[in-house]
Parts: structure tokens; C-alpha cells; sequence
């Protein structure tokens, strides 16, 4: 008898962990992404469709094979403040029916004084949790630091104000095997609202600068990125329609030769439905049907 049970208690945990990638879609909003290069589809990683809940959490995402048969499903789950509490990716093992979860990762939020701090955790297959990140914020949902971990060493660490801006990020650096850490000074406008000027130093070092230009409603119109020497890095110039939707934002060089183009379209409903970069050597776009 005792052997019933357990067979019983074993084909329920397997029923149980194999419906955990099923997703009631009636209830979402669905977005159809579709990726192209130089005008042909890639078919390799196109189409995306995409599942948002009523506040704009993105909650699903299904990517099809060539065949147009489901080869992976990504699954997020958010509590009732739209915070990220666990999120998942399954493929098929073998058979059209077989999904097996490759990866989880979970968030456990610690309510401490007047701080909130979330622990995100992962696995990949069957290996054992390992913590990859830790995010703090105030109990008004700004943040105040965050943290990459990586085989149990800080890999990354930021440090935001009071506006969610960042103000000191450490990092290591791959290219000289060693840690680099930037500062941010930010200026803003009479209205306290927009960002004026970004420096950046490393080492006490000044390492570029970038200075914003605004309309009289705010909108941003130019941002140039200047070395350490003062002389023009880049410059991105931004362009708006009649619904001050961006429409176009233009990468220039120190000789304001033309580096790369992103361009975005709207429908009437000033949804995005399509976006794109370009250059010389490709343009490439994304397209969305709602």
C-alpha cells in the first residue's frame, strides 16, 4: 500500500511542476514582436510574442522555432507593488509536448527599518540555488543601491540618489583584469527635473562629461559627450512629432559625420510599432502588432 502513495505522490509533483510553464493568456494583452535585418525576417528569432498584464508587467514571452512551433516559453511573476518575484525559462526536452525549466530565479524581499532588500536568486537545471544579486530600495520604491554577483564575488555595485540616478557604479573591468569605478555628478534645471550635466570620473580622474540641451517644455533636444580634454566625443541629436513621441534619435561624431540612426513609429494610439537602427552597413528594425 505504501508503494500506491508514493507512486500517487510522485505523478502529482510531476503534474504539478510540468503545468508550472502553462499561462491562462486570456486575461493579458498580446504583442507581437517581430525582428528584421536588411528587410528579411530572422526567422531564428522571430516572432516574440509578448503577454502584459493590465498594469504593463510583461509576464510572457513564447519564441517559436522555424516551424512555427513553440521552442521556448519565459514566465515572470510580480507581487501587488509590481515588483519582480519569480521569473522562468522552459524549452522542449524531447517531444512536442516535453517542456523541461532550464532556468528559475527567484527574488525574496527582506522588509528591514525603512529599507527594502531583495535577494535574487537562480538555479539552472538542477543545480542548487546561488545568490546573483541584491537590490535595496526605500520603503517610497526608489533605489538606493544594487549588486551583481558572480561565483560569490561582487562583480558590479551602484549606488543611486534620491531621483534613482545613478551616482557611483564599480565594476571589474575585463579588459585590465581590475576594478574601475566611476562617480556621477548630476546638474539639473531650475525645476530640479532634468539632467543638465553628467560627469564621470574614475580615480578622481575626470573621464567625459555629458551635457544635455532641453525645449522650453522640456524635451530634449541635443546631448553632447565631451573627453576629458573638452573636446566633442559625440554628439545624439533627437527629433519629435506633433505628440512629442521620439522619432528619430541621430548618432554623430566629433566631425558630426552621421555614426548610427535609431528611428521609432507610432499608431494612432501612440503605441510603438516599430523600431529600428541603421548605418551604413545594415539597418535593422523590430515590429510590433497589437
Amino acid at each position: 500500500m505504501k508503494y500506491i502513495f508514493s507512486l500517487i505522490f510522485i505523478i502529482i509533483t510531476i503534474q504539478s511542476y510540468a503545468n508550472e510553464w502553462e499561462v491562462d493568456i486570456s486575461q493579458y494583452t498580446k504583442v507581437t514582436e517581430r525582428f528584421f535585418f536588411n528587410g528579411i525576417e530572422n526567422k531564428d528569432n522571430s516572432p516574440i510574442d509578448q503577454y502584459y498584464d493590465i498594469n504593463g508587467n510583461l509576464v510572457l514571452q513564447i519564441l517559436y522555432n522555424r516551424n512555427g512551433q513553440e521552442r521556448s516559453r519565459q514566465i515572470s511573476k510580480y507581487n501587488e507593488m509590481n515588483e519582480l518575484v519569480e521569473y522562468s525559462a522552459w524549452d522542449h526536452s524531447t517531444g512536442a509536448d516535453q517542456w523541461r525549466r532550464w532556468l528559475h530565479r527567484i527574488i525574496e524581499e527582506i522588509v528591514e527599518n525603512d529599507k527594502i532588500i531583495f535577494l535574487i536568486k537562480e538555479k539552472r537545471y538542477s543545480d542548487d540555488y546561488k545568490l546573483i544579486g541584491i537590490k535595496i530600495k526605500n520603503t517610497n520604491g526608489y533605489l538606493i543601491s544594487e549588486m551583481e554577483i558572480e561565483d560569490d564575488v561582487f562583480v558590479s555595485y551602484r549606488i543611486y540618489n534620491d531621483r534613482n540616478d545613478i551616482i557611483y557604479y564599480r565594476y571589474q573591468n575585463e579588459k585590465s583584469n581590475g576594478i574601475r569605478e566611476e562617480r556621477y555628478f548630476i546638474e539639473y534645471d531650475s525645476h530640479f527635473n532634468k539632467e543638465i550635466c553628467i560627469k564621470i570620473y574614475e580615480n578622481g580622474n575626470l573621464i567625459y562629461e555629458t551635457v544635455n540641451k532641453y525645449d522650453g517644455n522640456g524635451i530634449l533636444l541635443q546631448s553632447i559627450t565631451l573627453n576629458y580634454l573638452n573636446n566633442i566625443q559625440s554628439k545624439h541629436l533627437y527629433t519629435y512629432d506633433d505628440k512629442n513621441n521620439l522619432i528619430e534619435d541621430k548618432l554623430l561624431d566629433n566631425n558630426d559625420n552621421v555614426i548610427l540612426i535609431r528611428y521609432y513609429q507610432y499608431d494612432k494610439e501612440n503605441r510603438r510599432i516599430k523600431w529600428g537602427e541603421k548605418n551604413n552597413s545594415y539597418d535593422r528594425y523590430w515590429t510590433y502588432e497589437y
